[in-house]
């Protein structure tokens, strides 16, 4: 018996994005996340908690910082 699919136009839907980025230090976590940030678009805030590292991408990506 053959499987029938149906198929519909995309729809957007309001949702959230989870994403979860994993790695050793220096694996670049926070470079792939500003650059994962920036393509979703809107307003980018970093919670830094490594004194202020993140501050060295500012002049790559617009972004606040907690």
């Amino acid at each position: 018996m053959a499987r029938q699919f149906d198929v519909k136009k995309a729809e957007p839907i309001n949702t959230y994005v989870r994403i979860a980025l994993v790695g050793a230090a220096g694996s670049g976590k926070t470079f792939s996340a500003l650059r994962l940030a920036t393509g979703i678009g809107g307003k980018i805030v970093l919670i830094d908690t490594e004194n202020r590292r993140a501050a060295k991408y500012s002049t790559r990506f617009n972004f606040e910082q907690i």
